[in-house]
């Protein structure tokens, strides 16, 4: 119950956020560096007016009707009113391997599937980001893994 009133309250399936981004006056919650990138993307090169962390909770069945739930990363909105749910993840490629990766792979497609239908039975956009998304995304990526950056976040417990 205290796990989902705080998923409820704050938009994340993640206790605690890894990070906080302060970017033109504004303050985001991470949990990743990606999602650092990936908001400063949304909004220098998808000109997204407003993001902030989505808080509803989606559910999808397994290929053995087991149920999952579900929490993506953002709710943006633009200047024209359209609002778009977006998930930030790191690409997967054929070659990632292991226990972790194989779950994690299984239930990529299922995720995308639920956002897809969650965001058109709204009217909303949808996005699936990943740094192979745009080479403005990854160059963003790359110099904050890299600290080239001169972004402004912080790392919090």
């Amino acid at each position: 119950r205290n796990r989902m009133k705080h998923i409820l309250k704050n938009g994340t399936s993640n206790i605690s956020s890894k990070y906080i981004l302060s970017y033109k006056g504004l303050d985001y919650r991470c949990d990743s560096k990606l999602e650092i990138a990936g908001i400063i993307f949304m909004i220098e090169h998808l000109g997204f007016k407003q993001i902030k962390r989505f808080k509803s909770i989606l559910s999808f069945k397994d290929d053995e009707g087991k149920n999952h739930r579900y929490n993506p990363d953002f709710i943006c909105y633009s200047s024209d009113d359209v609002t778009t749910i977006v998930e930030i993840k790191q690409d997967i490629t054929k070659t990632s391997s292991g226990d972790v990766f194989d779950v994690y792979k299984a239930f990529l497609d299922k995720k995308k599937e639920t956002l897809r239908i969650f965001a058109e039975e709204r009217n909303y956009k949808w996005m699936w980001i990943t740094p192979s998304y745009s080479l403005d995304l990854r160059r963003i990526y790359r110099n904050i893994i890299k600290g080239k950056s001169s972004y402004n976040f912080r790392k919090i417990v």
